[in-house]
């Protein structure tokens, strides 16, 4: 079907549309290496922020987990709710012993999500030798936003440009077609 429509096209319409598809694809090409890399670059530099927000927070919990004071670990967590990605953070003593929790941002059961959409890191509590543990779990959220935002102005940039493609291969096509018209 789309082969018969495109046969039966004139000579200039075909070369209005070969130039259009061209344009098309390339910006479809760019674009998707562009969001791409965009989307990965993302992701290091989340990651590298979870982990340096549990980095900070083992050194500040040192002496909450050397003196096992639940309230000051809690209140060392507290501090994480300011990062809208964290969904969770725990502070755990070497013996197991859970010495704070706390759950952030959209709400309890977000804390317990798991999967590609979050991401988990940890950092050791030292006080001359390993005393506890802090873990950080945060939402890739951001990054599925940012992707979006990518893929629309993709999308609106794609338009403009077959718009403008379309209205050049337009003017062009005349200069093109008219001697190969010209040899019937």
């Amino acid at each position: 079907m789309i082969k018969a429509w495109i046969e039966s096209l004139p000579i200039r319409r075909k070369l209005m549309l070969l130039a259009s598809l061209a344009s098309a694809l390339g910006l479809v090409a760019a674009g998707v290496v562009v969001a791409v890399a965009d989307y990965r670059s993302g992701q290091r530099e989340l990651l590298h922020r979870v982990q340096t927000h549990a980095d900070m927070t083992a050194i500040h919990s040192a002496a909450a987990v050397a003196f096992s004071d639940e309230v000051a670990a809690a209140a060392t967590l507290d501090a994480l709710g300011a990062d809208d990605a964290v969904l969770r953070a725990e502070i755990t003593q070497t013996d197991g012993r859970k010495l704070a929790r706390k759950e952030f941002g959209r709400g309890a059961g977000e804390g317990k999500r798991t999967g590609v959409d979050v991401i988990h890191v940890s950092a050791n509590v030292v006080l001359g030798q390993q005393i506890g543990v802090v873990e950080v779990w945060a939402s890739t959220d951001e990054l599925v936003a940012a992707l979006r935002r990518d893929g629309t102005l993709l999308l609106a940039v794609l338009l403009g440009a077959l718009g403008v493609a379309i209205a050049a291969a337009s003017l062009m096509q005349r200069f093109i077609s008219r001697p190969i018209l010209a040899l019937d």
